[in-house]
């Protein structure tokens, strides 16, 4: 694209998928070529190759591990961090700023896609002390718990939320960053600044739709803005149907 892009969409690989083979994917549908001809950017980075548990520990192109399938497992929070850190090299190099992007992905990468967008919250404000008395008891106010904190020795994002996050065909585990409660008004600010959209398969043979749905309904419940969508003929895949519903929540996101 020779002349400067109004705006970018990252979308990230499945497990065991790599960039360049969903971008040629892509290529067999029209959804590249109605971004490029709004000027809008499409990048589709690759994992880094990691042992993988689920396939017997071999090496493969991943964005973090998983001991199974389902959300009673735990997430790889290590794992998650360090493709963070990639995924912000691939962001700055785009040189536009997080309102003119829009951040999804595919199965895992769909799963990646949502830390990507959402763990770079405000930490919630202390609580205030009402009185002398309870600052006697409580010299120090702790931090209200329930927003995903910056780990250690992770680069923090650039500030700015995204224009829009779309997940395809995935879901959250259970004991998720992104779950974790909050009060806070500016938290709660961010997250619904920041629209989500979730498509699935309603006969996904891998992750069950109610999986997908069961994480828009929580993260709705959560002050996040997001809506869910299945369709009624995809399996475990980038139905057409769906990808056509992707491209008009992008184009509504880059039109405001």
């Amino acid at each position: 694209m020779s002349r400067k892009a109004r705006g970018a969409v990252m979308f990230l690989h499945g497990s065991g998928d790599t960039g360049p083979n969903l971008l040629m994917a892509l290529r067999y549908t029209k959804f590249e070529a109605a971004l490029n001809q709004a000027g809008i950017k499409l990048i589709c980075p690759s994992a880094k190759p990691i042992p993988y548990s689920m396939f017997g520990g071999e090496v493969a192109s991943v964005w973090h591990d998983r001991n199974g399938l389902g959300p009673k497992y735990k997430e790889d929070g290590k794992g998650i961090e360090s493709s963070l850190v990639a995924l912000e090299q691939d962001l700055k190099a785009l040189g536009l700023p997080r309102s003119k992007i829009i951040v999804g992905g595919f199965s895992q990468g769909g799963h990646m896609a949502l830390h990507v967008a959402y763990r770079n919250q405000p930490k919630p404000k202390p609580k205030q002390l009402k009185s002398d008395d309870d600052k006697k008891n409580n010299p120090t106010p702790r931090q209200e718990k329930g927003t995903p904190r910056q780990e250690k020795g992770t680069p923090r994002q650039e500030k700015g939320t995204f224009a829009g996050c779309f997940v395809m065909s995935s879901y959250l585990h259970d004991d998720s960053l992104l779950y974790k409660n909050s009060e806070d008004q500016e938290v709660r600010s961010y997250r619904a600044s920041v629209p989500l959209f979730m498509t699935h398969g309603k006969v996904d043979s891998l992750i069950p739709a109610g999986w997908g749905e069961a994480t828009a309904s929580k993260l709705g419940n959560l002050g996040y803005k997001a809506s869910f969508k299945s369709f009624s003929r995809d399996d475990h895949e980038i139905g057409d149907e769906a990808l056509e519903e992707v491209l008009k929540f992008i184009f509504a996101r880059f039109s405001t």
